[in-house]
Parts: C-alpha cells; structure tokens; sequence
C-alpha cells in the first residue's frame, strides 16, 4: 500500500480484534462512519439471549444472508445497530491493511444498507449525534 491513501468508507467490513467484546475475539466490525472518529457496528453469528429477551435490541438487528456476502460469511449473520463502539483508528486500520490486506472482507449489500438507514433513522437507542454521523454518511 505504499503511496495510497487509505480510506475507510461506511459499510466496509474489517477482521479485527474486538478487546470491547464480553469475550474478546476477532470479530467483523463494519464502519458505521468516520467522521469526527471512526465508529464501528458488529456482525454478529446471532442475536444473543439478552438481545432475543428484549424486542427493541432485536429490532436493530438487520440480518446479512450468506448469499449477499459469500466473500465473507459462511452462514446469515446479523449486523448488531443497536449501538456503535470505538476501535482502530482510521490511521491503525490502515496499517493493518497495509500489512495485511486480509483485514478488509467486503462491503454490506444494498438491501442491508436501505434496512440499517430506516432502523437507525427511528432509533430510541442511538443518540441524535449517532444517527446525524450515520445517516450522513451511508
């Protein structure tokens, strides 16, 4: 990657290390915006018990089918909006990009992304900033 500039765009999706998560593990983040700060939201395998018990959490789960995104899921996922999390700065995502391409897995399909801007658009879970920096951005 040397002499390119790096650019994370909204909807990309990453491998990356999740320190956050209540195991941490490597998980699929997908960038929800850049701008003031690089945000992340989560794929996750499923909606776990706490989100299924509670009918808003699952309300912002949008689910991704395997067909959409054979790049990098091997089985329908979710894409967790109920809330965003810090992570890699756009300067440290590039150098792992740069020392490993393999971090950058693709991009959410157009269905996903036209249910994830709807969701977001109505949502009591996220802050009005949140939602400006999202809508804005996708």
């Amino acid at each position: 990657m040397t002499g390119t500039v790096f650019f994370a765009h909204p909807g990309e999706v990453y491998h990356l290390w999740c320190g956050q998560c209540c195991e941490a593990k490597y998980k699929f983040f997908v960038v929800a915006y850049t701008e003031p700060r690089l945000r992340y939201f989560l794929i996750n395998s499923a909606p776990a018990k706490f989100q299924r018990d509670n009918a808003e959490l699952m309300s912002h789960q949008v689910l991704l089918s395997a067909a959409d995104h054979s790049g990098f899921l091997k089985h329908d996922s979710v894409l967790d909006c109920s809330s965003i999390l810090g992570g890699d700065t756009v300067d440290e995502l590039a150098a792992k990009y740069q020392a490993s391409h393999n971090v950058y897995l693709g991009q959410i399909a157009p269905g996903p992304r036209a249910v994830l801007k709807t969701i977001v658009a109505d949502s009591r879970l996220l802050s009005e900033k949140e939602k400006l920096a999202i809508l804005a951005a996708w």
